[in-house]
Order: C-alpha cells, then sequence, then structure tokens
C-alpha cells in the first residue's frame, strides 16, 4: 500500500472514531438535589451530586455536594482509608440525616463513584 493510501485510511479511521465516541459517550445527568431540610433527623437519606468541595481531616471527609440546582449539602464521611474521591467527581451518597450546630448534614455510609 502506498504511503499517501495508508494516511488517507488512517485519517478516516480516526475521523470516523471520534464521531462514534462522540456519540456513544455517556452523559451523567444528574437529578435535582433536594434539600436534607425537612427531613427527619436520625432518617436515612440519599442524595446524588457532583462535589464541588473537599479536604480531609484525619480519618475524617468532609464534603460539599451540588445537584442541578444551587442546593449544597454538607457530608461527613469516616474513612481509614486515603480518599479516592476527587472534586467534580459525580457521587450518589446513601446516610443518615444529622442536625449539627442548627445545620442538617448527611453522615455517609456508603458513597458510590459514578464518574468524574
Amino acid at each position: 500500500m502506498k504511503e499517501t493510501s495508508l494516511f488517507k485510511l488512517s485519517l478516516l479511521c480516526t475521523i470516523l472514531g471520534l464521531v462514534a465516541l462522540y456519540f456513544f459517550a455517556e452523559e451523567i445527568e444528574l437529578p435535582a438535589l433536594s434539600s436534607l431540610e425537612g427531613e427527619p433527623i436520625g432518617g436515612t437519606s440519599k442524595i446524588q451530586g457532583r462535589v464541588s468541595q473537599l479536604r480531609q481531616s484525619g480519618n475524617t471527609l468532609y464534603l460539599e455536594v451540588e445537584g442541578l440546582q444551587t442546593i449544597k449539602t454538607d457530608v461527613i464521611f469516616f474513612t481509614a482509608e486515603k480518599p479516592y474521591l476527587q472534586t467534580g467527581d459525580y457521587v450518589d451518597i446513601e446516610g443518615q440525616v444529622e442536625e449539627y450546630k442548627g445545620k442538617t448534614e448527611l453522615l455517609a455510609q456508603k458513597v458510590t463513584l459514578r464518574g468524574g
């Protein structure tokens, strides 16, 4: 095969591959994040959203999670492992609703990474 034919074939395959990736790439759709306000203290709740802020202190991971709305929820996650989350990751969080210093928070029992 001539070099020009090989070049044209590889260029065509590259373009077709990029077009296919564009159409088959999965977009993560976030449901509107409901506020924890009004949730019964001590009850279990589940939220989904994007990690907008993340900091660690000892074995405690403090997350701020936001959804499509501008509502932000504080999440506390106790872990002995190195955190695998980063700002911008999309997560599902299940945990117990608690009140601390007059603010409703979620004590995470299960954090599932959906993408980032």
